[in-house]
């Protein structure tokens, strides 16, 4: 839930989710049980390492057939997210990272309003009421 709130929120690698969580961790708390806290960068990184890249692929797959993929998705996520400027390269972290960040960009394209991808990201960030809706999208979408 931390990495896919930071990616909503214009986040770029592993070590912006632990800064995230920090910065939000009163709005992450009406969602999760935070017993240690905020996991470390190095929790976050070792986890993206070692998922599965065949659930990740499986679970691409499914959202591709569930909302479609734009012909032009690498261009919008490098203008967005800066996909060119990752700097995850060890294991499985890229695959994980780069699947979240098309959730992210899924999620936002889902939400109604008119702007730019990169503004919605940012909106995501700034005001809880409107990340809490991209997430709720999240589970609508998920769940059919």
């Amino acid at each position: 839930m931390i990495a896919l709130c930071t990616m909503l929120c214009g986040g770029e690698d592993c070590s912006d989710k632990p800064l995230f969580g920090r910065a939000k961790e009163p709005f992450l708390r009406q969602f999760l049980t935070l017993k240690h806290g905020i996991p470390s960068h190095d929790t976050f990184s070792r986890v993206f390492r070692l998922l599965d890249p065949v659930s990740a692929e499986r679970f691409g797959e499914v959202a591709r057939a569930h909302w479609g993929v734009e012909n032009g998705l690498h261009w919008v996520l490098d203008v967005t997210m800066n996909e060119d400027g990752a700097r995850n390269r060890k294991d499985n972290g890229p695959q994980n990272i780069a699947l979240l960040r098309r959730l992210a960009l899924n999620l936002a394209k889902l939400e109604g309003s008119k702007g730019s991808m990169k503004g919605k990201l940012k909106r995501a960030g700034w005001n809880d009421a409107f990340l809490t809706k991209l997430l709720a999208a999240f589970g609508t979408a998920h769940m059919r």
